[in-house]
């Protein structure tokens, strides 16, 4: 019989060294926090069974990766895990990371990006791959299929904008959709 074995994407608010994650908010104080976050939308049920997670983080910045949580809505490498591995992979604006050994390493920086750099956008020491190299471009056809098929509105880049530019890129968005561009 066939097994099913789903893979889960998350985009975390916080993380820590071991992958745990927090999108519930930020501040010591539930109550009063600093920043209230979208929520825990089923993270606590999956990341506690699953095996295959995957994390991305859009900006990569010392508010993202944190020594540690404020509130955590998903176990990563965690001594209270009783099922399921944790987050497998991790890729940020910066690099590429994996939790090989049930910390954060760095495992490949993108083309312009230093390991320092990364670093410096950094809450806590990061571990690095001996490995470690610069990430692979992608290709003429992967960028093509992603621009035509995958996103032909560009919703993806939504992500990396704020303001003024957050909001263009939704108008133009909502404009394709309602013209069938």
């Amino acid at each position: 019989m066939p097994t099913f074995h789903p893979l889960e994407f998350f985009r975390p608010a916080q993380i820590d060294p071991h992958g745990n994650i927090n999108n519930i908010a930020f501040g010591k104080d539930y109550r009063q926090p600093r920043l209230r976050l979208p929520g825990t939308g089923g993270i606590p049920d999956v990341t506690t069974y699953l095996n295959d997670i995957m994390l991305y983080v859009p900006r990569h910045s010392r508010v993202t990766f944190v020594p540690q949580l404020d509130f955590c809505a998903g176990l990563g490498h965690n001594s209270a895990r009783k099922h399921g591995n944790g987050p497998r992979y991790l890729i940020t604006n910066l690099g590429q990371f994996d939790f090989i050994s049930g910390i954060m390493r760095l495992t490949s920086f993108h083309p312009g990006v230093t390991i320092e750099n990364i670093q410096a956008h950094t809450g806590f020491n990061l571990e690095i791959s001996p490995a470690v190299m610069e990430t692979t471009m992608p290709t003429d056809d992967e960028i093509n299929l992603l621009r035509t098929v995958i996103d032909p509105l560009n919703i993806r880049q939504l992500e990396m904008l704020s303001g003024a530019k957050r909001r263009e890129q939704l108008h133009k968005i909502i404009f394709a959709e309602k013209h069938n561009i």
